[in-house]
């Protein structure tokens, strides 16, 4: 990621978002998705860990905007191939191979219109395609994104951000009185998992970068961070501990304010780490960045693989359930290594020597 060690904290946090999910699919996998009585107040980090996914697309709210912002700022125009050009580097060709190798797999061939298109989720492609609704919500950001800078610059930078988040709390408040209909639950689990439904986190992420262009993001020293970063780790924890409570571990489809929640706690933490300009966890940070680094091939394939290892459990004389939990997670984070250094880096080495000045950090 470019743009200096400020941002680099960044690469922490979506080290923290893959690691949230990934944990949390392979234990209720393999145990349930019921949280124990009893259980220790950071489970709830576990079994919540679809917060992942909000802080997700949180960060991709902060650093896809970020050109965008700094060329409204400066006057400047966007190149809007460049922009499509990157991005579709970023995303087609893994999540196309892995597409394909489902709809095979499977035997599923006649939904590759849908696959092609970013609208197979839930069942279509079997275990494949759980988790690609994400993918359909965050293709409509980028796609919204240019529209949203164009009539942001041609307000002068005075109305736009303000009305995002009119609207956006408008939805999230009808929700909650009920002007917005939840009778039909495929209709409400749809608006909830698209752009609309998630847009508090994306403009959290885009109320970030603003404030971080705008140089209005302070440097914190160490003593100051350190306990400001821990009560946000705190207050999301308490956020996530009720929503469990609550609404149970689909808080979110449950809840459509959820996201509202998620998305104030994950920003205070963000807010602080960028603030910090520190590794979140020293050292260690290292190992959340190699995470962070390899989480698109992490996200698209730990289902599938979990999948494959639980279906063959018995062949394989897989009793002990610790044991199997170890080797999904050590499994996806292997072939998640594999696809990274043999499909997306060669795409992300392709895309510079075409765009020698990419708009968008490659980490996204």
């Amino acid at each position: 990621m470019s743009g200096g060690p400020r941002l680099r904290v960044l690469d922490d946090l979506r080290g923290i978002a893959i690691l949230l999910v990934l944990v949390m699919h392979a234990v209720t996998a393999v145990f349930g998705t019921g949280r124990p009585a009893g259980a220790p107040f950071w489970s709830a980090f576990v079994y919540a860990g679809g917060s992942g996914v909000t802080l997700f697309f949180m960060l991709s709210g902060i650093l896809v905007s970020r050109p965008f912002l700094r060329a409204a700022r400066d006057g400047a125009s966007i190149d809007l191939l460049d922009y499509g050009v990157q991005r579709a580097l970023r995303i087609l060709p893994l999540y196309y191979l892995v597409g394909m190798l489902g709809m095979l797999w499977t035997g599923t061939l006649e939904q590759a219109f849908n696959v092609l298109t970013f609208r197979a989720n839930n069942l279509d492609v079997g275990e494949y395609s759980t988790v690609w609704w994400s993918l359909q919500t965050e293709v409509q950001f980028y796609l919204i994104l240019p529209l949203a800078f164009l009539v942001y610059r041609a307000s002068g930078g005075r109305w736009l951000f303000p009305l995002l988040m009119i609207v956006s709390f408008a939805v999230v408040l009808a929700f909650i009185f009920g002007r917005i209909s939840m009778s039909s639950t495929e209709r409400a689990v749809n608006l909830t998992m698209s752009l609309l439904g998630r847009s508090p986190a994306f403009i959290a992420g885009v109320l970030i970068a603003y404030l971080y262009e705008r140089g209005s993001v302070p440097n914190l020293p160490a003593p100051v961070a350190w306990p400001l970063l821990i009560g946000g780790i705190v207050l999301l924890q308490m956020v996530l501990q009720h929503l469990l409570d609550t609404w149970g571990p689909l808080f979110a489809l449950r809840y459509p304010p959820a996201i509202l929640l998620e998305a104030v706690a994950w920003s205070f933490i963000a807010l602080v780490a960028l603030a910090s300009g520190r590794p979140l966890i020293g050292r260690a940070s290292g190992f959340l960045r190699y995470l962070g680094r390899i989480s698109f091939s992490l996200y698209l394939l730990h289902i599938p693989i979990q999948y494959v290892l639980l279906s063959e459990r018995s062949r394989l004389d897989l009793k002990n359930d610790h044991a199997v939990l170890v080797l999904i997670l050590l499994c996806s984070v292997l072939a998640s290594h594999v696809t990274y250094w043999m499909i997306e880096r060669p795409m992300l080495r392709l895309k510079n020597r075409l765009r020698p000045n990419p708009i968008v950090p490659e980490i996204v």
